[in-house]
């Protein structure tokens, strides 16, 4: 829908065929979608965006910064999968988790979030750049380094990093292989158990002043 957002304006007559082709040209040179350099660079409200593609696909519309995500919901959705994909989760009704996304008709991002969440899609409709604030405003950027090793034996964990990326990862006593090593900012803590026949990676995140479980993998020895 990438393009098709822009040709849905146009049709409206909310969008001029000039702002279209520079919206587009600005897209094309800084590596972003046309929808988000429509709004940013201010030729149509991410309001009457999110409405134009509301009514073109029959679904409700969310006004992301009057609206308050519990930090549980956010943990379903993975930091680089809201990126990769430009999503939200924001709320979740029994088996289904409601995304808010710029584009609903995107099969692959709906595809993803059920395959890594096991829960059922429910879209609901918001600008690219109320998502992306969002993104910025869920996933903060990692607690003091004070506050990540608070409560934790300093015998069971590390910091490795450099002047500017930092991690806390966790030491796993008699790990037979090389012990994993996730540079990035410190929004995370990596928790490794040994297990008989595998290993057990726990990512927390810190979010609101606790920590919330975002990933669960698991690695056969």
């Amino acid at each position: 829908m990438n393009d098709r957002i822009g040709e849905l304006l146009v049709q409206k007559n909310l969008l001029s065929e000039e702002q279209l082709r520079r919206a587009k040209e600005e897209a094309r040179t800084s590596g972003t979608r046309i929808g988000y350099q429509i709004t940013k660079l201010g030729f149509v409200e991410e309001e009457k965006v999110a409405e134009a593609v509301s009514n073109q696909y029959g679904v409700p519309t969310i006004e992301l910064d009057d609206f308050e995500v519990d930090s549980e919901v956010i943990a379903l959705i993975p930091e680089d999968v809201a990126n990769k994909h430009t999503i939200l989760p924001v709320n979740r009704a029994g088996s289904t988790l409601i995304v808010a996304m710029s584009d609903p008709s995107n099969i692959f991002a709906i595809d993803d979030v059920k395959f890594l969440t096991g829960y059922n899609v429910e879209v609901v409709v918001a600008a690219e750049e109320a998502i992306r604030r969002a993104i910025d405003r869920y996933y903060d950027k990692g607690a003091d380094l004070d506050e990540v090793m608070a409560g934790f034996d300093d015998q069971e964990f590390e910091v490795v990093g450099d002047e500017t990326r930092t991690a806390v990862v966790a030491i796993a006593a008699a790990l037979g292989q090389p012990r994993p090593r996730r540079l990035g900012e410190a929004r995370g803590l990596h928790v490794h158990e040994v297990e008989a026949d595998a290993i057990v990676v726990r990512t927390f995140r810190w979010s609101r002043g606790d920590w919330t479980l975002g990933a669960e993998r698991r690695f056969l020895r």
